[in-house]
């Protein structure tokens, strides 16, 4: 594990804990780890770590922006995997990011099916009421309502899986 790795290793507990606990991954987070990750990226390897430090960031930031423009994701976490994207690299910070969605709709479906009777019940009488065409509000009800979670629960275990394999690939 070298430097780059380390620290990628801690900003990932970090903004678990923090998005875990609060909802929220603090700037003073990620606005340190981009503008470290310059410095360290360009003192090791001069234009080369700057251009490795640029690619992860834009990496890291479109996808979840876009994201983030549909209300999936929080700013945070936008910002989060730019200055992952920073550290690790573009390459990982893509393949984290494929993860983090295949994880995150596999929590969601755990939420879902824990949820399944309460849940159940409200659509079910939400249909019953569509087609007896009294009234469309419980329908709007539980698209008002969506669960949520914090993404860096996704995120994490992406990151490990990610890591993990680039060890085994070399």
């Amino acid at each position: 594990m070298n430097g780059a790795d380390i620290i990628g290793a801690l900003l990932v507990v970090f903004a678990c804990l923090t998005d875990v606990r609060k909802r929220i991954i603090p700037n003073y987070l990620t606005v340190t780890a981009v503008v470290s990750a310059l410095l360290f990226h360009s003192i090791m390897t001069g234009m080369d770590g700057l251009l490795f430090v640029f690619k992860g960031i834009m990496i890291g930031f479109i996808p979840l922006f876009l994201l983030y423009v549909m209300r999936t994701v929080g700013a945070g976490d936008v910002k989060f995997f730019a200055a992952l994207g920073a550290w690790m690299g573009g390459g990982f910070i893509w393949d984290t990011f494929m993860l983090s969605i295949l994880y995150g709709g596999l929590i969601a479906l755990a939420i879902l099916l824990y949820q399944y009777r309460t849940l159940g019940k409200r659509l079910l009488h939400s249909l019953l009421l569509l087609i007896g065409l009294k009234s469309l509000e419980p329908i709007k009800d539980v698209i008002r309502q969506p669960a949520t979670f914090p993404f860096m629960i996704a995120v994490a275990p992406a990151a490990v899986t990610v890591y993990s394999i680039s060890l085994y690939a070399v």
